[in-house]
């Protein structure tokens, strides 16, 4: 067979081996190659969206998020509503330390299907990490209404207390606390402390084995006085994966030899 012969059987290939070819040549990883297959694939199809899915994934897998993210905005900028593609493109935004676009694109999801808690989740992740604890607090808020027993939402929004918690703490953020707990003034950072407790109490009665549930409990026992239940709650962590929870028990045990015990009014021991 001639060369030309090998090219026209080439560009007679149909829409269906296209694709196998390029699926097959995406699992050896020959990803160059399963591009240009796919390529050749939308040229014999109106199914543009599937296979700029799957270009997008083949740039993203050999590393390429920008190009990923433009064969994604393919997809989207055609008007077409696909929650996938807004998904992907924000994974590839993230990949490219990319937040606002990422957010942007999980609002997009919501918009389309606002009862996904696990999207209202990794929202408020992203308003953690711009330390925007304020709409962090409102996604997983929102994620609990929906799914009432979704550990991680419960998670998330135990983490925007615990933060809020550390930055009032460390005397960088004050503001943060009052926009959370409007009116309580000095009683707020208690009040935060009992709301994380709250939401261990729920992650525990579900999952009895969550270590950060535990700590973060643990650490607001500590902060109002349980130091018993304090123990208690770091006893149960496992210490390989928090090493450091073995200094918190010597900080507690340290606290019951000079603090005063009393009692409170449900007639538990606290320490003062």
């Amino acid at each position: 067979m001639g060369l030309f012969d090998i090219f026209k059987k080439e560009k007679s290939k149909t829409f269906d081996e296209l694709m196998d070819e390029g699926n097959y040549l995406a699992s050896k990883g020959n990803f160059k190659k399963a591009i240009a297959s796919y390529s050749e694939a939308i040229k014999k199809s109106v199914k543009e969206s599937n296979i700029q899915l799957k270009q997008g994934t083949m740039f993203s897998d050999s590393g390429d998020f920008e190009k990923a993210a433009s064969y994604y905005a393919q997809i989207i900028n055609q008007g077409e509503k696909n929650a996938f593609a807004y998904y992907v493109r924000a994974l590839a935004y993230l990949k490219l330390n990319d937040i606002n676009s990422a957010l942007s694109d999980y609002s997009e999801i919501i918009k389309m299907y606002p009862h996904d808690v696990d999207i209202y989740c990794k929202r408020g992740d992203l308003h953690i990490e711009r330390k925007d604890y304020i709409k962090a607090h409102a996604d997983f808020s929102e994620a609990i209404k929906f799914a009432p027993k979704f550990v991680n939402a419960y998670l998330g929004r135990s983490r925007t207390y615990y933060y809020v918690i550390h930055e009032t703490m460390s005397g960088k953020d004050e503001k943060r606390i009052d926009d959370l707990f409007k009116g309580l003034g000095v009683f707020a950072l208690r009040e935060l402390f009992r709301k994380m407790m709250e939401d261990c109490n729920v992650i525990l009665a579900i999952d009895e084995n969550n270590d950060t549930a535990y700590m973060r409990r643990g650490s607001a026992y500590g902060f109002l006085g349980y130091l018993d239940k304090a123990i208690n709650d770091f006893e149960k962590i496992n210490a390989s994966k928090l090493p450091d929870v073995k200094i918190l028990i010597s900080e507690m045990q340290e606290q019951m030899r000079y603090k005063q015990m009393g009692v409170d009014g449900n007639g538990d021991k606290i320490w003062i």
